[in-house]
């Protein structure tokens, strides 16, 4: 019985599968690694915390208000003052 070489595009696809079963198994080896880095990070934040609400994007908000809104003033500051104004706006 003769053996017969596979073609070039069978051991391109073997190499292929080769290499992602290699890489899954680079990927959920490492796991547990990646995992235990970040384990510490995790703890400090409890499940109800306000950090991690806005995060998430959970929080919401009413928009901010003024309750003392500015009144009009026609009175424009020259920079710099005059001493006379300098006097007035001291309180001399």
């Amino acid at each position: 019985m003769k053996f017969k070489v596979p073609k070039l595009r069978t051991w391109g696809i073997l190499l292929f599968v080769v290499a992602i079963v290699l890489l899954f198994g680079y990927i959920f080896g490492n796991a547990g690694q990646f995992q235990s880095t970040y384990d510490p990070d995790i703890k400090r934040f409890s499940e109800n915390s306000i950090d991690v609400a806005m995060a998430n994007g959970t929080v919401k908000h009413e928009t901010p208000t003024m309750y003392a809104a500015p009144s009009a003033s026609k009175t424009e500051l020259l920079f710099p003052p005059s001493e006379e104004d300098l006097q007035r706006l001291s309180g001399k």
